[in-house]
């Protein structure tokens, strides 16, 4: 599973964050992507129970880790000067 849920986090992730904008609006628009992308992938593949059997503060933890990782990768990796969007057909 994790062959595809890298990558396909990481191609998105690569079209959210541009480097326009202030950088707190690029870790909420990553954290977001990675926080949807877990509430729907993975229960709909059985890797986690169904979302309503989540008690809410699981709900919590997953979105606060979600968005500690994305401050984290901010900070790593910050957009390039000149970086663009990648082209769709290309990849």
């Amino acid at each position: 599973m994790r062959w595809v849920y890298g990558p396909s986090l990481g191609i998105a992730s690569a079209w959210l964050s541009s480097p326009s904008g202030p950088r707190p609006g690029r870790v909420l628009r990553r954290a977001a992507a990675i926080l949807g992308f877990e509430l729907v992938a993975l229960p709909l593949v059985g890797a986690v129970p169904p979302l309503a059997a989540w008690p809410s503060v699981e709900l919590l933890l997953l979105a606060a880790h979600t968005s500690a990782f994305a401050a984290g990768a901010e900070l790593a990796f910050p957009p390039a000067a000149g970086w663009r969007t990648p082209n769709p057909s290309t990849l």
